[in-house]
């Protein structure tokens, strides 16, 4: 789901004319180990980073951007290039605003690395993080260094937490309760930053996560919050405006188990409401509601029917909630496209309304995607005639040239 990943994940990428340039001579043994597979670990640096690299042919890393990405690049660089000779030794005072530590287990230590380290290989890509096991204290500590924005600290953190939970029930949570989790000073600045906790009842972990973990990654991606699941504990990760979004998504998830819910949507900026034609829910919902979790997926929304007293006639009220209106646009779009086919298909009128908009509005919008239909109508009709034409010239050229060829052969003979 790189199409909705979080803009604060990751630094701004660096402009097109950086502030500074800076050079390292790499020895030959070192180009291979900085450039990775398929240039996969530079491009991962420079992501953490947020500057630009290039090695050159004479095996020199060229780093720009602006001062601060320059040198975070610089020290990544150089924590690459200590892991080729084993555990790296860490100097955490040099990383005030960029470095999360966590103790893991040293039994675990392998489960989350990963076959050729690539468990945290994979956390990284999804988390947009650097990570690899340190030594600190003199050697009396050995654990895993997470790099990168806060976002993408406390997302690798919580991730690698609900790995090691699952593994060694009991390591996080102690006692019942849930992780404690602390940040590092540069984080708490803006004093909107934390972690609300929800506890789950054990046989609701598995709605809660959905096959594959899809349902907690819709959670995610709608309310903007980093969602994940350690143990009991649903944890819900941002400011505090996207805890909120992410906690009552999860608990309106929670309760479609038992039927139909009422949510009140009145004041929010979350979410957009349209009116479904009753004939036409089955479609947009499809079998086993697949066909609602395929709008989800591709827009990166939350999307449910709810229960209205102030119903509008043969109609039924659809929520689609997601933190970006650009994704909501993208959901509502689809199902405009879903029941106008099956209106079209069965010859009727019925159109979607968004709650509260003028019919003139959703009218100029069914409009206007008709009038895209019939231009791509029209121009596969044109390229079919084209097709067609371009086919009857050349039989005919075929033809004219065989006709000639049996004349030719005639006044010789």
């Amino acid at each position: 789901m790189d199409e909705f990943r979080h803009p604060d994940l990751s630094p701004p990428r660096c402009p097109d004319n950086p502030e500074c340039h800076e050079e390292i001579d790499l020895q030959e043994k070192e180009v291979g180990y900085v450039l990775g597979k398929m240039g996969s670990t530079k491009d991962k640096l420079s992501r953490v980073s947020g500057a630009k690299m290039v090695v050159e042919r004479n095996s020199t890393l060229i780093i720009e951007g602006d001062p601060e990405s320059v040198e975070r690049g610089k020290k990544y660089v150089q924590i690459i290039l200590s892991q080729r000779h084993g555990t790296m030794k860490l100097d955490a005072s040099q990383h005030p605003d960029d470095l999360d530590l966590l103790d893991i287990p040293k039994h675990c230590k392998g489960f989350v690395t990963g076959a050729r380290g690539q468990t945290l290989r994979q956390v990284e890509a999804q988390c947009a993080s650097l990570m690899g096991f340190c030594t600190v204290d003199n050697g009396a500590r050995e654990p895993l260094a997470i790099f990168g924005t806060r976002r993408a600290r406390l997302h690798s953190r919580l991730k690698i937490m609900s790995l090691v939970e699952g593994k060694d029930d009991g390591w996080f949570c102690k006692d019942g309760e849930h992780p404690e989790v602390e940040f590092i000073d540069a984080d708490l600045e803006d004093g909107d930053w934390g972690i609300t906790w929800h506890k789950l009842e054990r046989d609701m972990i598995g709605y809660a996560l959905g096959k594959g973990g899809e349902t907690r990654l819709k959670l995610q991606t709608a309310s903007g919050a980093i969602v994940q699941y350690i143990g009991k504990w649903a944890c819900f990760a941002g400011t505090r405006a996207e805890q909120q979004r992410g906690e009552e998504y999860l608990k309106w998830l929670l309760e479609q188990q038992s039927g139909e819910i009422s949510v009140p949507v009145e004041g929010r900026d979350d979410v957009t409401l349209l009116w479904v034609p009753e004939v036409c829910v089955g479609y947009v919902t499809g079998k086993r509601a697949n066909t609602l979790r395929r709008i989800e997926s591709n827009s990166g929304t939350f999307c449910f029917f709810i229960k209205d007293n102030a119903k509008k006639p043969d109609c039924e009220k659809m929520c689609i909630f997601s933190y970006s209106k650009k994704c909501r646009r993208k959901a509502w779009d689809e199902v405009i496209e879903i029941v106008e086919f099956h209106q079209d298909r069965n010859n009727g009128r019925k159109r979607v309304f968004e709650c509260g908009a003028s019919n003139s509005r959703s009218k100029s919008r069914s409009e206007s995607s008709h009038s895209v239909k019939r231009e791509r109508k029209h121009s596969r009709s044109r390229s079919k005639q084209s097709r067609s034409k371009s086919k009857g010239s050349g039989r005919s050229r075929d033809s004219r040239s065989r006709s000639y060829s049996r004349s030719r052969t005639r006044s010789r003979s």
